[in-house]
């Protein structure tokens, strides 16, 4: 059989579709989708699909609203609300993958930071993650090797931390952006 097929398993609610060849003005055009909002199709790599819930990939981002002292912390704003107050909740549980920043001004020689991605629960914030900042990165930097769990419901927020220098940041601003998956 070639082409694109729905396998047993594949929940889909239009009226009348079963599983065999995916007839595209039936089985995927519907107003809304043939899904509830949430879900997506996922291929097996064969041709064949469920349709489940999805969450690849959600970005969330974080602003730093000013200069980091030296020895200083700076909590991130998203939305323009400072998450060390109030950070963003996820609806869904989600895997934390990857953290970019990207930062108005290089780093000086003799300075670094780190930013940590904060995880609020039971009114204790904790490190999730974290990503460092130093000259040899020049304004943007991230990584992509986490696969850090979050449980629905959690309250995720931002922070930069100045490690080393004896001056405020030369930054004044920048973007933290975080990738999740569910």
């Amino acid at each position: 059989m070639s082409g694109l097929f729905k396998s047993p398993k594949t929940k889909v609610v239009v009226s009348g579709a079963a599983p065999g060849l995916v007839d595209p003005t039936v089985d995927l055009t519907q107003p809304g989708g043939p899904f509830v909002y949430g879900e997506g199709i996922l291929t097996d790599g064969g041709g064949g699909f469920t349709i489940a819930p999805t969450l690849r990939p959600y970005f969330v981002s974080f602003r730093i609203p000013s200069r980091v002292r030296s020895r200083g912390t700076v909590a991130c704003e998203h939305q323009g609300v400072d998450t060390s107050i109030a950070g963003f909740v996820t609806t869904l549980s989600v895997n934390l993958i990857a953290i970019s920043v990207s930062l108005d001004a290089e780093v000086p020689v003799g300075h670094s930071y780190i930013v940590e991605i904060m995880k609020k629960s039971s009114g204790k914030a904790r490190v999730l993650a974290s990503l460092k900042l130093e000259p040899s990165d020049e304004r943007q930097v991230f990584r992509r090797d986490l696969s850090e769990p979050i449980s629905a419901g959690a309250e995720i927020g931002a922070r930069v931390v100045h490690l080393a220098g004896q001056v405020e940041s030369a930054f004044s601003t920048g973007i933290v952006v975080i990738e999740l998956e569910g």
